[in-house]
C-alpha cells in the first residue's frame, strides 16, 4: 500500500481524494501563476469544486467538477472540452501544494471554529 493510498484511506469518507475535502486558502504561489492574493477552493464530496477570488469587496465564484485519479487533479471547466490535469501533493493533514505545469501553488486547509 503506498503512502497516498494510506492516507485516503484514513480519511473521513475514504476513497481517492477523501483528503482533498474541504476549504483551503492560497497561502503562496511562485512561477507565473496569478491566482490572487485572496484565492479560496472548497472541494466537496459530490465532485463539486468551488473556486472563489476576490475582486475588489465581492467574491466571484467558480462551480466546477473534479475527480482525482492518483496523485492528479482532474478538473472539469465547462464550457471548455479540455480538462485540468493538475498534480497535488499533501504536506500533513493542512498543506496541499498543487503543481500546475511545474508553478507551484501552497494551500492551507481553512478549519471551522469548534
Amino acid at each position: 500500500m503506498g503512502f497516498l493510498d494510506w492516507l485516503f484511506s484514513r480519511s473521513p469518507g475514504g476513497g481517492p481524494g477523501a483528503a482533498l475535502i474541504g476549504r483551503w486558502r492560497l497561502a503562496e504561489a511562485d512561477g507565473e501563476l496569478d491566482l490572487g492574493e485572496r484565492m479560496r477552493m472548497e472541494l466537496r464530496r459530490d465532485g463539486l469544486l468551488l473556486y472563489v477570488t476576490a475582486e475588489g469587496d465581492r467574491d466571484r465564484i467558480a462551480r466546477l467538477t473534479y475527480r482525482v485519479e492518483g496523485e492528479t487533479l482532474i478538473i472539469d471547466r465547462p464550457p471548455s472540452p479540455v480538462l485540468g490535469r493538475t498534480k497535488f501533493t499533501l504536506l500533513g493533514a493542512d498543506t496541499l501544494v498543487l503543481d500546475c505545469g511545474g508553478s507551484r501553488a501552497w494551500f492551507e486547509r481553512v478549519r471551522r471554529p469548534a
